[in-house]
C-alpha cells in the first residue's frame, strides 16, 4: 500500500468531505483509485459490523449446498473487497425472505438484499474474506464455478452436515414433482453429482443418476415413497418447490 504524506492526506479529507467522486480525486491527487479507497475508508471512519460464525453442522451444510447451487464469487481489486452472492429468482419470494432470517442468524450479520429486475433475480451479498475463506475451506471451483464445484476431500462430515448439504442442493437445483412423487436433482458438475449420489446412499436415499451426455447435464431422481422419505427427511426450505408441478429444475447462467 502506498503511503501518503500528511499533506496528501488532508487534501483527499477536504475533498471527500466535498463529496467529491473517487474518480476526480483520483484526476485531481493523480493517486490510484484502490489507494484512495482504503485511506477514504480509514479517514471516513467506516464501520462494517464483522462476521461472527454462529452455525451448527447442519446449517454450515446447507450455506455451502446453497452456494454451490446459486451462488457466485467476486473479487473487487479496486475496492479490495471479497464479494460473496446468493441468486434467487423472483418467484422465490417466500425462500429469499428466509434466507436473509438464515443468514442473520449463522453470520451475526444481514445480508445485503437487491432485486436485478432484469434478470428476475434477487440477490443476497456479503462483502466478507472470512465468508470466502470458509467457502474455500469446504468447497473446490476452478475457472467456470457451476461446471468444476465439488466439495473438497477428504473430510470426516457428519450425518447433520451432508442432510444440511442436500437441504440446500434441493432449494436451489432441485424440484418435487407433485402429480408423480418424484424428487429431482440436476447439475452440470460432473464430480459434484457423483458426490451427491454417493452422501444420498449413505443417508439411505438411493437415486437413479440418469447422464445426458449431449448437454452434459447429470440427474438424480427419487420416486413414490423414497421421495417422499427424502423431503421428511431433509426438509427443504424452498416452500414453492415442493409446489411446483412438472417445471423443469431451473438452470441458471453459469457462474
Amino acid at each position: 500500500m502506498i503511503r501518503l504524506t500528511k499533506q496528501e492526506k488532508e487534501e483527499i479529507c477536504t475533498l471527500i468531505n466535498k463529496n467529491t467522486s473517487l474518480n476526480q480525486i483520483s484526476i485531481i491527487t493523480n493517486k490510484s483509485k484502490s489507494t484512495l479507497y482504503y485511506y477514504y475508508a480509514k479517514i471516513k471512519s467506516r464501520k462494517f459490523s464483522k462476521i461472527k460464525f454462529n452455525y451448527s453442522d447442519e446449517e454450515l451444510g446447507e450455506f455451502l449446498g446453497i452456494f454451490t447451487g446459486d451462488g457466485g464469487f467476486y473479487f473487487d481489486k479496486v475496492r479490495y473487497k471479497y464479494i460473496i452472492r446468493i441468486y434467487t429468482g423472483l418467484v422465490d419470494k417466500g425462500y429469499n425472505e428466509d434466507l436473509i432470517k438464515f443468514f442473520s442468524k449463522i453470520f451475526d450479520k444481514k445480508p445485503h438484499n437487491y432485486i436485478k429486475f432484469k434478470d428476475n433475480v434477487c440477490i443476497l451479498s456479503y462483502h466478507s474474506k472470512d465468508i470466502y475463506l470458509l467457502l474455500k475451506k469446504f468447497l473446490h471451483w476452478e475457472g467456470t464455478k457451476t461446471y468444476s464445484i465439488k466439495l473438497k476431500e477428504p473430510h470426516n462430515y457428519s450425518k447433520d452436515f451432508y442432510i444440511g448439504f442436500l437441504r440446500g442442493l434441493f432449494d436451489t437445483d432441485g424440484n418435487f414433482y407433485n402429480p408423480k412423487n418424484r424428487v429431482s436433482y440436476g447439475t452440470v458438475s460432473e464430480k459434484l453429482i457423483f458426490q451427491v449420489n454417493e452422501i444420498m446412499k449413505y443417508l439411505g436415499f438411493y437415486p437413479t443418476l440418469y447422464i445426458n451426455k449431449k448437454e452434459s447435464f447429470y440427474t438424480l431422481n427419487l420416486h413414490g415413497k423414497p421421495a417422499m422419505d427424502f423431503l421428511e427427511g431433509v426438509q427443504p426450505r424452498n416452500k414453492r418447490k415442493l409446489g411446483d408441478c412438472g417445471q423443469e429444475v431451473r438452470h441458471h447462467p453459469p457462474i
